[in-house]
């Protein structure tokens, strides 16, 4: 999220922290009039509007943000690990049991963490020695960054695309999926508690088409990070080009188990539920096929449906649930949709003769 540079840059004395923050304060001011605006008029829906003066993009980008966000290390992630409120409003966002969304919280803290540590390096650039001559680079913020998160997971996957962003010393502008929204809020809440100035944080609800892709068109967002589908992702490259974004995506793939005949198939057939049927199903790591060395096959299946029977299903803030229900109806047509093409295509579907479990 940085970009590199043959300059010097002027910043504030990293040393001198009440300069610092008093220059991140001037330009937290000044990013206020980074507007964003949502309107449905008339039923068509109208994308937002980002609007940044010049001098607001000459601050944003020479004054050294990343230090504001150095100053948050200690209280972010404390914050994050002790807001119980977390846990319950990603459960009621996602349905995703309390068992995965709980340790999905503390891996966003770590996030925190691990970023906030490297940025004082973040403007670290390189010495290149030559015959007659010296090269030294340096690196400054790339400016505001679009981050565009998806519905699984949704709490520690935005931290893992914010908390990178923010320790380069760039501004942000988040926009959730509609499926999900209810923890981006509170994660800017969170950010602003522990430090980080009003306006270098951003948020904006809305649907992809729109609000989406008014972010990836703008000229003013230089960079796009984003969690998806890959074809969500080749239109945002293309929205993007026009104004020659970076981006950085992170999409979607399958994921095969392969299990031949010398493992050990009672651990294998463990970790083949868990990666199958934990946070629903519905994260980019799930495994979503299972190829099995012919000569054990039977036995194999056998035995991933068996402790597939035994999984509960329920309500997601038990702590017992390991399933909870799927986040919208439109995902759940989809997941039935393709039980019905694995039955047209001759598939054997083995399943609990209870209502309470299936694979």
């Amino acid at each position: 999220m940085a970009d590199e540079i043959g300059a010097t840059v002027v910043a504030a004395d990293a040393a001198d922290s009440a300069s610092m923050r008093a220059a991140v304060a001037r330009v937290a001011e000044t990013l206020g009039g980074l507007d964003i605006l949502i309107a449905n008029a008339g039923g068509h829906g109208v994308g937002p509007t980002i609007s940044m003066s010049d001098e607001t993009w000459d601050l944003a980008v020479r004054l050294n943000l990343n230090t504001a966000f150095v100053s948050a290390r200690e209280s972010l992630p404390h914050l994050v690990e002790s807001k119980g409120n977390i846990v319950v409003l990603a459960c009621m966002d996602t349905g995703q049991s309390l068992k995965f969304v709980a340790k999905a919280a503390l891996r966003g803290a770590e996030n925190f963490r691990f970023f906030s540590d490297r940025a004082p390096e973040a403007r670290d650039g390189k010495v290149l020695r030559a015959t007659n001559q010296i090269n030294v680079t340096t690196r400054v913020p790339i400016g505001p960054v679009g981050i565009i998160t998806p519905w699984n997971t949704p709490f520690m996957l935005s931290t893992w695309k914010i908390a990178p962003a923010l320790a380069a010393g760039c501004t942000i502008v988040h926009k959730p999926a509609e499926f999900s929204p209810l923890t981006a809020r509170l994660l800017v809440e969170i950010a602003e508690e522990a430090g980080l100035p009003k306006g270098v944080w951003n948020l904006v609800n809305g649907f992809g088409e729109d609000a989406g892709k008014a972010l990836t068109e703008h000229p003013a967002i230089k960079a796009i990070g984003f969690v998806g589908e890959s074809r969500t992702g080749s239109l945002i490259m293309k929205q993007g080009a026009d104004t020659l974004k970076r981006v950085h995506f992170e999409l979607g793939g399958k994921n095969p188990v392969i299990v031949f005949a010398d493992a050990d198939l009672e651990r294998a057939a463990d970790a083949v539920v868990f990666m199958i049927y934990s946070l629903n199903g519905e994260r980019c790591t799930s495994s979503s096929r299972l190829l099995v060395e012919e000569s054990i096959y039977d036995r194999f299946t056998a035995l991933v449906a068996e402790k597939a029977k035994r999984i509960k299903i329920g309500h997601p803030l038990d702590p017992e649930t390991v399933v909870g229900p799927l986040i919208h109806p439109e995902h759940e047509r989809k997941v039935l949709e393709y039980i019905g093409i694995g039955r047209k295509e001759g598939a054997t579907v083995h399943r609990s003769t209870s209502s309470t479990c299936s694979t």
